[in-house]
């Protein structure tokens, strides 16, 4: 039988592997595919969060929770809501990865300032977000978020990052 690795046994972190996989992807991809990967690979950094408390306050974190409600599965929405109801706090919307067991789980969090956050891990999946292991690939107001969340054919949640890229490369795409 074959020994496979795991995707967290290839390096020492999860971030490492991150960037050996986008590294591996710009390097075998082709055209648009292998530019967004390189664009992922210049961008990609590790952070960490912490809970919701610590990062807007005790008072200012009760009242957010009294005004959205934060679901499972909609990690996207949770943290564009949480930036548009604290964006006079200067609260910004994230997108990255969250990983599990090694593996990136595409996610989007937020920060303020330079401390980054996760309603959905904290509050939707009663996880302590501290424990875990984050990259971000870029952040953005939550107007400028929602405006670009709002373009293309496919207008939903999420996906800031590569509508981003996707608009400034026009002459890749199909």
């Amino acid at each position: 039988m074959q020994y496979i690795k795991t995707f967290e046994n290839y390096t020492t972190s999860s971030f490492e592997s991150l960037k050996t996989m986008l590294t591996a992807m710009s390097k075998m991809g082709s055209g648009i595919q292998q530019e967004l990967a390189k664009a992922k690979l210049a961008a990609v950094k590790p952070c960490g969060c912490v809970k919701l408390a610590a990062a807007i306050g005790e008072d200012n974190a009760k009242t957010l929770l009294s005004r959205v409600s934060i679901k499972q599965k909609e990690c996207y929405a949770n943290a564009l809501h949480v930036a548009e109801r604290c964006s006079e706090l200067g609260v910004e919307y994230c997108e990255g990865w969250m990983f599990y067991h090694g593996i990136p789980i595409d996610h989007a969090f937020n920060k303020i300032g330079d401390i980054y956050f996760d309603v959905t891990a904290e509050f939707a999946l009663k996880d302590n977000p501290e424990m875990r292991e984050y990259a971000v690939l870029g952040s953005w107001d939550p107007t400028t978020a929602l405006m670009i969340m709002a373009t293309g054919p496919y207008k939903c949640y999420g996906d800031v990052f590569n509508k981003e890229f996707f608009e400034t490369h026009q002459e890749n795409v199909n």
